[in-house]
Order: C-alpha cells, then sequence, then structure tokens
C-alpha cells in the first residue's frame, strides 16, 4: 500500500492537483490567524487578481493543514527576508532529498481528512464551556456507587439502580448532542502528534527545535492519552466490533465517563493552543516547502526574487501569467516611476498587470516568480480592477468605483510601508472630461511616499497629462489581411493607432457607420489635439 502511495506522488509530482477545493474549510486558519492583521489582502484584491484560480493552480499539498497553511501565508503577504531564507532552506532541502520528500508527502497524506480543516478552531475558537450542572454527574456516579454496593445486602436497591441508569441514559445522549462533533475533531490530534513524530525522522532540525517540538510533542501525547476512550465509533465497522462498541456505551452511560473525560479533555486543551499551534506550523511548514518544489518542477522557468530598498523600483524580465497556456512573455523596468498603460481591448492590458500583481504576491510568498529575472522592493498589494454594478443594492456602477478607489487613496497616506496599487480602466463609470481631470489627479496623489502604481485606460489624453510620474508603455494590436491579430508584446511609449472603428468593419458593421464614426473620429481628436495644447 505504501509503495502504491510513493507511486501516486511521484506521478503528480510537479502538477496542478485533480481535486475540489472547499475554501470556506481552507480558509480557516488564515480567518483566525488574521482577524486583526492590517497586512491582509482584502477580499476585493483576491477577486481582482483571480486570486482563487491562481491557488489552485499553485497549491501541492498533501495535508488539509498544508493546504491551510499555504493559504493564510498568501492571504498574510507579509513575509520578512528571514522568513524567507527560512523556507527557502527547506525548499533546497527536500529539492536535494527527494526520497526524504516523497516519504514526508506519504506521511503528510494521512492528514487529508475533511476534519483536519478543524485544527484551527481547537488553536482560537470557542471550545465548550464545562456543563452546568457537573456537580450531578458527580453525585450521581456516588450514589451509583453506594446503591451497588447496598444491592449485595439488599435486593431492593436495583430499583434505584435502573432509575439512575435511566438518568444517566438521558444525561449521556444530551451531552452527546450538545458536544456535536468536537470529540470527533478531538481525536485527530493523535494524528497530529504521529504525523510530527514521523516528520521528524525526515527533516533536518537544529538542536533548539528539535527540543521544543519533541517538548510539545509529549505534551499533546499526555492529552491524546484520554482520546481513546472517547474514539469508540471506529469499533462498529466490524460485527465483532459492535458488540465491543456495545459494551463500551454501555460502560459509559452507567458511569458517566465520556462526560468526565471529555471536560478534562477540554481544559487540557485551553491551555495547551500554543503547544498545538507549534504542531500545526511544524507539519504546514514542511508541506508548504514541499509544495514549492513541486510548483516549481512544473514552471517552464522561474527565477528567485530580489527585494531591494529602492523607491518605486521594479526590474521584471521574463514575466508571464502562470495560468495562461504558452503565455507571451514581456520586460518591464520601471525606476522611481509608476506605469501608465494603454492599449485597445484583448490587446493584453488587464492580463500584464495582473501578471505583475501575481508575480509581486509569489515572489514575497513563495520566493518564486514566474520571470527569468524580479527585482522590486517589498509591497502589500490594493486592486481596484473588477467593478460590479450592483443594482439591487441600489449602487451604481460609478459609486462601486468611487468607494473602490475610495480606498486606496487613504492606504496611499501611509508611510510606513509601500504599496502596489492597480487600477483596471480608471472611472470608466462617468463621461470624458470629467474622467480624465479626476483620473489625473487621483494618480499623481497615489502615486506618492514610495508607493508604485500600475494603471490601464485607454484615455490616451493621460499620457500627455502624467508625463512626469509615470513611465508609459502599450499594447498593440495589428489588422493584416482584414485578420485582426495580437502580439500581446508590451512596448516603451505611446500608443500610435487606434482599431476600434476598423475593428467594427471587420466584424460587419455598414460601411455608413463605420465611414462616419471614423470622420467624427478624425474631427474630435483635432479638437482635443488642440485644446490641450493651450
Amino acid at each position: 500500500m505504501k509503495n502504491k502511495s510513493k507511486e501516486k506522488i511521484q506521478e503528480q509530482y510537479g502538477k496542478p492537483k485533480n481535486q475540489d477545493f472547499y475554501f470556506d474549510l481552507i480558509d480557516q486558519y488564515a480567518y483566525y490567524k488574521n482577524e486583526k492583521a492590517d497586512s491582509t489582502l482584502s477580499e476585493k484584491t483576491l477577486v481582482d487578481l483571480d486570486f482563487y484560480d491562481f491557488f489552485k493552480f499553485i497549491d501541492r499539498t498533501r495535508s488539509s493543514i498544508g493546504q491551510q497553511y499555504l493559504y493564510h501565508k498568501l492571504i498574510q503577504n507579509n513575509n520578512e527576508n528571514r522568513e524567507l531564507e527560512k523556507q527557502e532552506e527547506l525548499i533546497e532541502f527536500y529539492d536535494s532529498n527527494p526520497e526524504n520528500r516523497v516519504n514526508s508527502q506519504v506521511v503528510l497524506s494521512k492528514l487529508s481528512k475533511a476534519t483536519d480543516y478543524y485544527f484551527p478552531f481547537l488553536i482560537f475558537g470557542k471550545l465548550p464551556e464545562k456543563m452546568g450542572s457537573y456537580w450531578v454527574v458527580t453525585f450521581l456516579q456516588f450514589l451509583l456507587v453506594v446503591c451497588i454496593f447496598l444491592a449485595f445486602q439488599n435486593p431492593f436497591f436495583l430499583i434505584p439502580i435502573v432509575l439512575i441508569f435511566s438518568i444517566n441514559l438521558c444525561i449521556h445522549y444530551l451531552h452527546k448532542n450538545r458536544i456535536g462533533n468536537f470529540g470527533l475533531y478531538f481525536s485527530r490530534l493523535n494524528k497530529l502528534a504521529s504525523t510530527v513524530k514521523n516528520l521528524i525522522p525526515l527533516c533536518e532540525l537544529k538542536p533548539k527545535q528539535k527540543t521544543q517540538i519533541k517538548s510539545d510533542l509529549k505534551h499533546i501525547n499526555n492529552i491524546t492519552s484520554q482520546i481513546l476512550f472517547l474514539k469508540t465509533n471506529d469499533l462498529q465497522q466490524s460485527e465483532m466490533g459492535t458488540y465491543v462498541w456495545f459494551l463500551f456505551e454501555l460502560f459509559k452511560i452507567i458511569t458517566l465517563g465520556e462526560i468526565v473525560i471529555f471536560n478534562k479533555l477540554v481544559e487540557k486543551i485551553r491551555v495547551s493552543k500554543t503547544e498545538i499551534e507549534r504542531l500545526y506550523s511544524f507539519i504546514g511548514e514542511r508541506d508548504v516547502a514541499i509544495s514549492i518544489c513541486s510548483l516549481r518542477e512544473g514552471l517552464p522557468y522561474f527565477s528567485k526574487p530580489d527585494f531591494t530598498e529602492e523607491n518605486k523600483g521594479l526590474l521584471i524580465e521574463g514575466l508571464y501569467h502562470p495560468l495562461i497556456p504558452d503565455c507571451v512573455s514581456n520586460d518591464i523596468h520601471l525606476e522611481n516611476k509608476s506605469l501608465l498603460l494603454t492599449g485597445s481591448n484583448m490587446a493584453g492590458k488587464s492580463t500584464f498587470i495582473k501578471a505583475v500583481n501575481i508575480n509581486a504576491l509569489s515572489a514575497q510568498v513563495l520566493n518564486t516568480s514566474f520571470t527569468t529575472n524580479y527585482s522590486s522592493p517589498i509591497w502589500k498589494l490594493m486592486t481596484s480592477m473588477t467593478i460590479k454594478d450592483e443594482l439591487t443594492e441600489n449602487s451604481s456602477y460609478y459609486m462601486e468605483e468611487v468607494y473602490s478607489i475610495g480606498s486606496l487613496l487613504k492606504s496611499s497616506e501611509e508611510t510606513e510601508r509601500q504599496y502596489l496599487f492597480t487600477i483596471d480602466e480608471i472611472f470608466k463609470g462617468t463621461n470624458t472630461i470629467e474622467r480624465i481631470s479626476t483620473a489625473k489627479a487621483i494618480l499623481e496623489y497615489l502615486n506618492q511616499n514610495n508607493h508604485l502604481v500600475l494603471v490601464s485606460t485607454h484615455d490616451i489624453e493621460l499620457t500627455k497629462l502624467l508625463k512626469e510620474g509615470f513611465d508609459l508603455y502599450y499594447f498593440q494590436e495589428n489588422i493584416a489581411d482584414s485578420t485582426l491579430a495580437f502580439d500581446y508584446k508590451l512596448n516603451k511609449g505611446v500608443l500610435k493607432k487606434s482599431n476600434a472603428i476598423k475593428i467594427l468593419e471587420l466584424s460587419g458593421y455598414p460601411l455608413s457607420i463605420t465611414d462616419e464614426a471614423r470622420e467624427l473620429a478624425g474631427r474630435l481628436v483635432s479638437e482635443k489635439t488642440g485644446h490641450v495644447g493651450k
């Protein structure tokens, strides 16, 4: 069985998972851990960057814990260089020791049940309180012992024994309903401890770290030794086991032992959350490191980032979007300036600025960029790209843009950290004159305090108004032999021509429409050029 597991793991190495992703469970550790962290990526940014599809691509973890840990690291997006160095040491170890890596993945696979997603609740969540009338349990236990003793003297005391059994039966099953699945979640602590124990020989640990982990392991083992008393449902898998389970259940009802053991466990777990989290992180760190090894193995190429302290420095060579097959690569070099990107629809603007963000996130968290060369400061990412017109909430497209960009403006006033602000088609929900005027003012405001701005637009006028603080780049489609083609290559400078009307012609629009549109467009461009030049 183990050999088959190893063969399957080796076959899947370097490939994305082919399974369902339950993000309402995957995000549990991030939800609790990042509840008060202001570095956490917003839901708006996650949607704008197609984060969930990106996560499905990069996630090669084997355990539920590793999957949650990877998700948390990405959402937090707050890695320091020292953390990346420690992570890279793990990656290099597993990359150089494939046998240890595969064996570790076999061990990690044992923690892939749905119940293993609930460890964060044990660490951070509110555990059940001790039952209000716990003294009743103690009293009934004492009374039962007395009645049993007296029954040997006088059979009359068999009657109160039956009565006590009936009361215990009600209390036992009321307790089961009250605690729900907690007993099941607690039982997985056994697997958590055994996984850590089996991983220790398969990885390099410094003496201090090894001592700490073994201490935590010993502490948790003292808890898990009592969990076996709760975990008796598994006995029902065979006919003989069913009889044994029945006897155990009968014993629990008579003694109310399950309630007593459960309450003791809750108190022990309540004061052991730090040790549980350290074991959780131990597993998560190793699963994520192996996942990154697998990710890198399946990439056409990648580079390790170079993080600089330069103001707005961004140097990227060979950039590609990992979710796009045969993606055309591009280079960009921004030095103390932000990016103003022009181009027509479908030419590649949105994909490019998303790719820059995805690379920044991957570089900062996984120490892996989808480039041949990546150099930049460490950013906090904020975006305003996908805007929805929520008619049911009486919110117009323009107002959604106002709220979205307003959050960027507020963050731009921070000086303690650098932001990467990304805007796709700024204020396209309003008229041209006000859009251009407002866009200029907003982009200049964002382009301060060493923040970097990536903005795409159809408004060529902005290229003349924002020459000082922005480098100009564009994507250009080509039309040859009545065919529309895109090369998706990034060009430095200003968009030279617009083919929007020509595309209408190719799409079969009446010539009367396209001829009139072209004539009117020429007049409007002349008028605007004259106006801007004044």
